[in-house]
């Protein structure tokens, strides 16, 4: 069997769809927020039966493969490779030889990283000063091991030897940014990280790309990250994500914190929903990362000025991404592992007492400043307008213009007016994520066609079919994927008496089958709606209306074929005949 069968035998498309998008029970099928566009009302159908996920507003989604490379921006090699390591299928096994010379190295970096870490882990168990370190913190020996805590001895060569005795190179190594070259005249390597407590960098799907690495006395930088490289992209991965995916989607919030050890007090407290970014700002890409599972976010950083600096550039970009953001105020100014090495009640408390992001920035902007004063007020407009600009909705830009007015001791019309100059000046600068008015694609305009509808309808409910024949002038219906579908459908119920539409299938190309398989994924999701008795009047309805209409296009094609006809001709007299017949056959609907 090969590597794509192995994968679709073992994964399901619901497996891989819940990874992303939190689903709910929707009739026969699942459905939840589509991924692919900025979606308030659940708009993604996944089929377990037909192994499709498809959003009929964006027109987004597809088989696993299709899902996976879209929604993880790859080509197939490397949506085969994540979807491989989902199903622990061994691709080199499954496809030998096949493999390219990028995805070779990929692989190779990979085991190297994994290699690392087991040499941080075994030091760190080794070194008991550094346990006695961590273990101030008041985490678990389960909680310290689950993150794979390690510890990069103080020394220039350590990793490296230990590297160069399980066969990689020192190229792999610099590739990997695990060690680093000097400056100096013999381009000397040398490790990166010494004397760190070292945390393994994974992404979302829990696969090693990088280390960050804290100083374990005093030294600077007080942290140091792994560089960008062919696996580590910053903007893309958040620590802790691999471990709180599950709990993001349940508990429907994302708490972003600012350090590893946050992420890792908050986890060993049960607050499992916790991530942070690793060596860079929060980035848009994050975001639009984290709303694959929720988009509700609450920031928890530091009460210093520079994690305040850090909370107003994260809201700004939470906002323009279209979040739900909110803030914790964490009791003393203190960060979440201090918090919760104290009163261990504290923080939580504050987590569930999380302020609206709006108020959060009133209260912040107001202080130290007198609003009585005309330079503190000028000042506070201008760092609030920005944020309030970024609301596409009049209701709450309508709501904290009279909170900042009242708080001002300004009239709301003059507010009111310094936001709208302010928009004039800065509209290149707004970013309103809007949803898309996307143009329906071709399987869904022909969904709503009637007798595209019908075929759809009949292969969504088989038992509903037996009332098409006889009823439905289907001569009248010029030849295509639809008709050639229901023909199918009716012969096999002719011979057999049963109906099973997925096995028809395979008697049509793979457009076809992948055009009636939307088209009746389409009619499933609105005929599950409805009682049976319901979708048997719509049916009726539907094929009374189509009659008439195939009907009138019929006459109207024979009275033109008359016009071009010679007079008191057998073949004048036989459409005559047949539009004689018409008009009585439409007396009957």
């Amino acid at each position: 069997m090969d590597a794509v069968s192995q994968i679709k035998s073992r994964l399901s498309i619901t497996d891989v769809v819940s990874r992303y998008v939190a689903l709910k029970k929707a009739g026969r099928n699942m459905k939840g927020l589509c991924p692919f566009h900025d979606d308030h009302s659940p708009s993604f159908l996944v089929s377990e039966e037909k192994g499709l996920a498809w959003c009929f507003v964006c027109q987004n989604g597809g088989d696993i493969f299709s899902f996976i490379q879209k929604i993880e921006s790859v080509d197939f090699p490397e949506a085969l490779n994540i979807l491989a390591e989902m199903a622990g299928v061994d691709l080199s096994k499954a496809s030998p030889g096949k493999t390219s010379a990028d995805k070779d190295k990929k692989l190779r970096l990979l085991s190297l990283l994994e290699s690392a870490e087991e040499h941080f882990r075994s030091n760190y168990l080794q070194h008991k000063k550094v346990q006695e370190k961590v273990e101030e913190r008041k985490i678990s020996q389960d909680t310290i091991q689950k993150f794979g805590i390690g510890y990069a001895k103080d020394e220039f060569h350590d990793l490296e030897n230990a590297l160069l005795k399980k066969g990689y190179s020192r190229k792999e190594m610099l590739d990997s940014g695990v060690v680093t070259v000097s400056d100096g005249k013999g381009q000397e390597v040398y490790d990166r990280f010494r004397k760190r407590i070292m945390f393994p960098i994974a992404d979302h799907h829990g696969s090693l790309r990088g280390f960050g690495g804290r100083i374990f006395k005093e030294g600077e930088p007080k942290y140091l990250n792994s560089p960008e490289s062919v696996l580590y992209e910053k903007s893309k991965i958040l620590y802790g994500l691999n471990f709180a995916v599950d709990a993001i989607k349940k508990k429907d919030f994302c708490l972003i914190t600012e350090g590893y050890f946050d992420v890792i007090a908050c986890h060993n407290a049960g607050i499992d929903n916790t991530v942070s970014v690793s060596g860079v700002a929060l980035s848009e890409s994050h975001i639009k990362l984290l709303h694959r599972f929720t988009k509700n976010i609450v920031f928890a950083f530091d009460a210093d000025p520079a994690g305040r600096e850090a909370t107003k550039r994260a809201i700004q970009t939470a906002i323009q991404a279209g979040s739900n953001v909110f803030v914790v105020s964490i009791p003393g100014g203190k960060d979440p592992d201090e918090s919760l090495r104290g009163d261990r009640e504290a923080f939580p408390n504050a987590l569930e007492a999380r302020t609206p992001v709006m108020d959060y920035l009133l209260s912040a902007l107001f202080e130290g400043k007198n609003p009585d004063h005309i330079s503190d007020k000028r000042a506070i407009l201008d760092e609030f307008l920005p944020f309030l600009s970024l609301f596409p909705s009049d209701l709450e830009q309508g709501f904290y213009v009279k909170k900042l007015s009242d708080r001002l001791k300004t009239p709301e019309m003059v507010v009111q007016k310094e936001l709208i100059e302010w928009k004039k000046k800065n509209t290149h600068e707004r970013r309103i994520p809007k949803a898309e008015k996307l143009s329906l694609s071709s399987p869904v305009q022909e969904a709503i066609s009637p007798f595209s509808f019908l075929v759809g309808y009949f292969g969504a409910f088989p038992d509903l079919l037996p009332s098409s024949e006889g009823t439905l002038l289907a001569d009248l219906i010029p030849e295509n994927t639809e008709k050639k579908f229901y023909n199918a459908m009716l012969k096999e119920y002719n011979t057999t008496g049963a109906l099973h539409p997925k096995v028809l299938l395979t008697e049509f190309s793979e457009e076809e089958a992948k055009h009636l398989e939307l088209l009746t994924l389409y009619c499933e999701e609105h005929g599950d709606k409805l009682p049976e008795d319901t979708r048997k009047d719509t049916v009726k309805k539907v094929i009374k209306n189509l009659n008439k209409a195939l009907i009138t296009r019929e006459q109207r094609i024979l009275t033109e074929a008359l016009k071009q006809t010679p007079k008191c001709g057998s073949e004048e007299k036989e459409i005559l005949k047949k539009l004689h017949d018409l008009t009585r056959l439409i007396a009957r609907f």
